[in-house]
């Protein structure tokens, strides 16, 4: 896969926090991928992973606006 599924996630994610699952449906790239490019963006300070207290799973949503 291209980096054009790092920015399909960026786009999704962007106007509100999604879970794991969500992002795989959405941008439909295998959740592996998914995955990898999470921790990048993560990784590169674009994304954050906070934990929902209801479900305890984690949710992502952009550092910037």
């Amino acid at each position: 896969m291209t980096n054009i599924s790092k920015g399909r996630i960026l786009l999704h994610i962007k106007n509100g926090a999604h879970y794991f699952t969500e992002i795989v449906e959405k941008s439909g790239a295998s959740s592996t991928t998914v995955d990898r490019y999470l921790r990048e963006l993560e990784r590169d300070g674009l994304i954050v992973a906070e934990l929902d207290k209801k479900t305890r799973r984690p949710r992502y949503e952009l550092t910037f606006t």
